[in-house]
C-alpha cells in the first residue's frame, strides 16, 4: 500500500478514484503551466491561490476551492504562505455531475474536515472500511453550485493583452483609456469597442475588477485596508471599500470575517 506523496503525478493512476494530497508553499511560489490526467478540487486551507487558465485569471482564497476538469491547462501563483489540500478525482470512474468549465466551490466547515482526514490516508486507502467512507462523504458534501467568481476573462487582442499584464503586475497604474490607446496604437473608441467585446465592461469597470482582484490576497494575508487601499490605486480607504462593496456586495471588513 503506497503511503502519502507530494507529488501530484503519483495521484493520476491510483486504483482508486480520489487521490488527497497535501503540500506547503512558500509566498510567491509559481508552478509552471500544466495539466492532470484526473480532475483537481484545488483548495487551500491557509493563504490565497492565483490560477490562470488559458481564458481566465481566478483569485481563489480559503474557504473556496477551484474546480479544475481534466486536462485543463493552468498555472498557479500562490500570495501568501499556502497549505495545499487537494483532491484528484478520476471523473469517468464516478458520476459526480461536476462542472465542464473551472468553478469556484465553498468549502463547508464539514467538506474542509473531510478533506484534512483524506489528506492523512495512504494513496492507496482501504476500501470496504471507514476510510473509504470518508471518502464517499467528501463526495456527498461537494456543493456543485457556482459561486460568485473572483475572476477576469483573459483577453484574445494583443493590445488588451498588453493593457492586462501591465495592470495586473501594477494594479495602481492610473493611466487613462486615452494614455493606453495611445501606447497600444489604438484609439480610444476601438479600445472602448474591444473592452465591452471581450470583458463586457467599461475600461474603468474592468480596471476595477482588476484591482479587486489584486486587493483580495492583500487583505487576507492581513495588510492594513490603508496600505491595501494605495496599493491597488486608491487615494482613500473609503474610496477603496465603496468600489469593494460595489463589486462584491460587501465590505472589505465584512469580506474577511467570512472568510
Amino acid at each position: 500500500m503506497r503511503q502519502k506523496s507530494s507529488y501530484h503525478t503519483d495521484y493520476q493512476d491510483i486504483p482508486r478514484f480520489i487521490g488527497a494530497m497535501g503540500k506547503e508553499y512558500p509566498d510567491g511560489y509559481i508552478s509552471t503551466a500544466h495539466s492532470h490526467p484526473r480532475a483537481q478540487f484545488l483548495y487551500a486551507s491557509a493563504g490565497v491561490m492565483e490560477v490562470q487558465t488559458h481564458d481566465t485569471l481566478w483569485v481563489v482564497p480559503s474557504q473556496q476551492a477551484l474546480w479544475i476538469p481534466a486536462e485543463t491547462t493552468h498555472e498557479t501563483r500562490m500570495r501568501g504562505n499556502v497549505s495545499l489540500q487537494t483532491l484528484y478525482i478520476d471523473t469517468t470512474r464516478c458520476a459526480l455531475g461536476s462542472p465542464k468549465q473551472p468553478t469556484i466551490i465553498r468549502v463547508s466547515a464539514l467538506l474542509r474536515e473531510l478533506i484534512s482526514r483524506a489528506i492523512e490516508m495512504p494513496i492507496e486507502y482501504e476500501l470496504g472500511g471507514r476510510d473509504e467512507r470518508i471518502i464517499q462523504l467528501i463526495l456527498l458534501e461537494i456543493d456543485w453550485k457556482e459561486r460568485r467568481p473572483l475572476s477576469v476573462s483573459r483577453p484574445r487582442d494583443p493590445r488588451l493583452k498588453r493593457i492586462f499584464d501591465s495592470v495586473h503586475k501594477t494594479p495602481a497604474d492610473d493611466r487613462s483609456l486615452q494614455d493606453w490607446a495611445h501606447i497600444v496604437g489604438a484609439s480610444s473608441r476601438t479600445l472602448t469597442r474591444l473592452f465591452q467585446a471581450e470583458f463586457g465592461l467599461s475600461f474603468r469597470d474592468w480596471r476595477q475588477q482588476m484591482r479587486l482582484l489584486a486587493a483580495i490576497p492583500l487583505l487576507t494575508a492581513g495588510m492594513p485596508i490603508t496600505k491595501v487601499a494605495g496599493d491597488v490605486g486608491y487615494d482613500t480607504p473609503s474610496a477603496f471599500s465603496l468600489m469593494f462593496r460595489k463589486v462584491t456586495g460587501i465590505t472589505p471588513s465584512q469580506y474577511l470575517a467570512r472568510y
